[in-house]
């Protein structure tokens, strides 16, 4: 138990792990979707995974193909649920890195979200931004999807005048 105190009350809190210890791999972003299951993104491997939080199941949805993860802040980064998502809108919004033409890039990209039972898929990609900065250093690529209907995305100041990228 953790006993937490918020406005002066201390409230106990129950931690239950979720599976095995090698569940995920580099998690980076975490949602708690509109079916009730953690939505994770694996930084390094590129998978996006739902977690049924009761019985620690889990679902991969999507492997990004062409990732570029070298470094400590590159690869799949940001993601946001679209907030109609099993009501009126399939979408997954993804960020992440690659390599094009010898750069390093980020970008966003929309998914397509299907679930037969109780296995989900993401397909259909659609670039939404290309060819954004990235650098080996403070990429962020943060992704929130606002109240007014648009999405929100640090890109980071990419490390800049700081040791080998100054």
């Amino acid at each position: 138990h953790l006993i937490h105190t918020i406005n002066g009350q201390n409230i106990s809190f129950q931690m239950t792990p979720l599976g095995p210890n090698n569940l995920l791999q580099k998690p980076w972003d975490l949602e708690y979707g509109p079916d009730d299951y953690l939505w994770v993104t694996e930084r390094e491997v590129g998978k996006v995974v739902r977690i049924n939080p009761n019985t620690g199941e889990r679902d991969d949805l999507l492997q990004i193909p062409q990732l570029l993860s070298t470094s400590g802040q590159e690869g799949l980064l940001g993601m946001a649920l679209h907030p109609g998502l099993l009501q009126n809108s399939p979408f997954v919004y993804l960020s992440h890195t690659y390599l094009t033409s010898g750069q390093k890039k980020q970008k966003i990209v929309r998914y397509t979200y299907s679930v037969n039972g109780v296995d989900g898929s993401l397909d259909s990609a659609v670039d939404i931004l290309v060819d954004l900065p990235a650098s080996n250093d403070h990429n962020s690529g943060r992704l929130i999807y606002g109240p007014d209907d648009k999405l929100y995305y640090t890109i980071g100041e990419l490390g800049g005048n700081q040791n080998s990228n100054y």
